[in-house]
């Protein structure tokens, strides 16, 4: 199959599968997208779909994993009251998948990981030259640095969902 052929097999299949995305989330409030996930679900099968050069064992992992995401959506009970049973979980493993595979983050993912590292570099830092109270805004400042930069370096690789 030559590679416009896949191309367009593989916008018809995000078109569908955007499709039953949209009727399924059709009555949920902007909160309940968020807690969803579904601007990241959305991203990622609008640019993966669009990638030239993925494996053809990558792409149908791809199809399914998604395909079973979009499965299991919480249905909106009449009650209001969204019931997300293990689909949080699953979400949460489809973008570690995502991010493993195809290489795109989620919006500022670096900036939480560098700030996590700058705090745990920032207590020693701290504790070794006796204030602690400043070692920890030391390091908060050096894993938002770090962790900005990263985050503007994958938006323009256009890495970002």
């Amino acid at each position: 199959m030559e590679i416009t052929d896949q191309v367009n097999t593989r916008n018809f299949w995000a078109e569908k599968i955007l499709e039953k995305i949209q009727v399924k989330t059709n009555d949920y409030s902007e909160r309940e997208k968020e807690n969803t996930r579904i601007s990241f679900l959305v991203n990622a099968v609008e640019k993966i779909s669009q990638k030239e050069n993925i494996e053809p064992l990558n792409w149908d992992e791809f199809q399914e994993k998604t395909e079973n995401i979009v499965c299991i959506l919480p249905e909106k009970p009449p009650d209001g009251k969204m019931k997300y049973g293990n689909y949080l979980k699953t979400i949460t493993n489809y973008k570690s998948y995502v991010q493993q595979k195809f290489n795109y983050v989620s919006k500022g993912f670096y900036t939480r990981i560098w700030l996590v590292i700058g705090i745990a570099l920032g207590l020693p830092i701290g504790a070794i030259s006796g204030h602690i109270s400043l070692g920890i805004p030391f390091g908060i400042g050096i894993g938002l640095v770090v962790g900005t930069y990263l985050d503007k370096k994958a938006i323009k690789e256009n890495r970002v969902l």
